[in-house]
């Protein structure tokens, strides 16, 4: 009965025994149980008639049980542990720690927490293998706490902590949140050699906690240790480092890999090419992408969406968007983020037309777009395109059951900014309500709107409204506030806001003397003449100006 790796020959072999006069014993049908691993149905079935023939023992039960766990059925292997009694077999450590691997293997720490605090009390002898298991069951829930609960339990009842123990615990940790208490294991258990395994869960509990020094620390700690960094290693500081901002360190890293000769995989160049994206630096993340399919590496939307990102921060739309349309081919389906992103490369380089197309593809590829879509659409059209495609795309948000944010409704004001359409501007300002108050974005583009239009009234109300919503103007807003009122020949109330910048230690910078000057010039008064609260004088202005009486 030699068949333990083929049960289909073993099973067949039992079966085949009562042919050649032999009787099925314990011993057989463990074999064939034993052989059976995954294949839970049939060790059930041979342990039942094990059972009916009362043949079966401890071993033939755990085997049963072990085959459950394999086979993903918790259910199962407790009701298997549930049935040793009416057969009269005595469950021994084995028994309850498969049927606790059962459970943790589902994440299911409350059962198997139970099953080890009943050991004592059903007289069978808890193993590290049983406190193990039981701590890998709290790892897979991120039940921190009850880990170290455990680990103390076995101080007090003098079982040593084992690397498996350990690395259960401070991954626990890691799921948790609690990188403190991942690296106070870490150091705490000098009678334990930490292993490969514990180092990356301490590293990807310090990824985690946002703590990117410290999983440099310990990543630049393992070769003191006599361990070799592997992948999971590098790709756990990469991304601690990447969430942080640091790109060089992140780059830096990869080269150590290059130069370590740990072979990069998907995380880390995923890794790598985002942060490209922080430190502006497209060209790199191009070449990044090209090295990953170079070495066949499987692309999928996240590293399609990295290096489209860093094309978009580069202003690079062109290349974005054959990134967008190379997506089908290696079998990479193009999400929300994808779209999103190319739609942001068009918008910052004007190209309306091609964002609006990306929107339409979008809906024809069943791509639910979201506010960020039409948000980059809407500003894409109010740079460049038709201003009554801004307000249409604001008002096909609501038909999409999307609620427009301040961002939309500065694009729709930008856009009628552009054609000095300044009614329509206010109409949209003062139709926001309290739940989606302006800012002070808001109130700059309409003014501007209002200074295109030569309504300096407009404006100079809504410079004050800026103060009533209890904003702090800027220099932009005062500027076509300023610009408004040069057109109108305003010059005094210009002088009165020049003071007023200065006074709230706003700077004023060269648009904000050229509208005094304009003002006065338009008003035929001498600049030089005129008191603005000192306010005008800083910059030169070249004599005056002219056709002063």
């Amino acid at each position: 009965m030699s068949c333990e790796r083929n049960w289909k020959e073993a099973l067949l072999l039992l079966s085949g025994m009562p042919m050649f006069g032999l009787v099925a014993n314990t011993v057989a049908f463990n074999v064939a149980i034993s052989a059976a691993k995954g294949q839970w149905r049939m060790a059930l079935g041979l342990c039942a008639d094990m059972v009916s023939l009362r043949v079966a023992d401890v071993i033939s039960f755990n085997a049963s049980i072990s085959a459950c766990q394999k086979g993903g059925q918790w259910r199962w292997a407790l009701q298997a542990l549930s049935d040793m009694p009416d057969a009269h077999v005595a469950a021994d450590s084995i028994s309850l720690n498969a049927s606790m691997s059962a459970c943790a293997t589902h994440g299911l720490w409350q059962l198997a927490h139970y099953l080890l605090s009943n050991m004592p009390r059903e007289r069978i002898p808890v193993t590290v293998v049983s406190f193990s298991t039981a701590i890998s069951a709290c790892e897979a829930s991120g039940r921190w706490q009850m880990a170290l609960q455990l680990i103390s339990e076995m101080g007090q009842t003098r079982i040593p902590c084992n690397v498996i123990t350990l690395n259960s615990a401070i991954s626990a940790c890691e799921k948790g949140g609690q990188w403190q208490m991942a690296l106070h294991l870490l150091s705490s258990t000098d009678a334990v050699s930490a292993n490969v395994t514990t180092f990356n869960a301490a590293i990807s509990a310090c990824q985690k906690g946002g703590q990117w020094q410290l999983s440099l620390e310990l990543l630049f700690a393992m070769p003191r240790a006599s361990l070799s960094a592997d992948v999971i290693s590098f790709s756990a500081a990469m991304s601690a480092c990447e969430s942080q901002g640091q790109w060089e360190q992140v780059l830096q890293l990869l080269a150590d890999m290059v130069q370590l000769r740990v072979a990069p995989n998907r995380i880390t160049y995923s890794a790598s090419i985002s942060t490209c994206r922080a430190g502006s630096e497209w060209q790199l993340a191009l070449l990044l992408f090209s090295d990953m399919t170079d070495g066949q590496l499987e692309t999928d939307a996240i590293n399609f969406n990295a290096v489209i990102g860093a094309c978009e921060e580069g202003a690079q739309w062109q290349l974005a968007h054959q990134l967008l349309l190379q997506m089908p081919a290696a079998r990479a389906t193009a999400n929300v983020i994808s779209f999103n992103t190319t739609i942001s490369a068009c918008e910052k380089a004007g190209n309306w037309q091609l964002a609006i197309d990306l929107l339409c593809t979008m809906q024809a590829l069943r791509v639910l777009a979201d506010e960020i879509s039409f948000n980059a659409s809407i500003t894409a059209c109010a740079k460049n395109g038709p201003w009554e495609m801004a307000l249409h795309l604001l008002d096909a948000m609501r038909c999409k059951q999307l609620v427009p944010d301040i961002i939309s409704f500065n694009g729709a004001i930008n856009a009628c900014e552009g054609q000095g359409l300044w009614q329509l501007a206010l109409a949209i300002l003062f139709g926001l309500d309290a739940q989606l108050p302006a800012t002070v974005v808001t109130f700059g583009s309409a003014i501007s709107s209002c200074e295109k239009a030569g309504q300096w009234q407009a404006a100079l109300e809504l410079l004050g409204a800026i103060g009533d919503a209890r904003m702090a103007g800027n220099s932009i807003t005062y500027n076509s506030a300023m610009s408004a009122l040069a057109k109108g020949r305003k010059w005094q109330e210009t002088g009165r806001l020049l003071s007023e910048m200065r006074a709230a230690t706003i700077p004023a910078d060269v648009l904000s003397y050229s509208a005094g000057i304009s003002a006065c010039e338009q008003a035929g008064v001498a600049a030089t003449d005129v008191a603005f609260g000192d306010a005008m004088f800083p910059l030169p202005l070249r004599g005056g100006c002219r056709g002063a009486p």
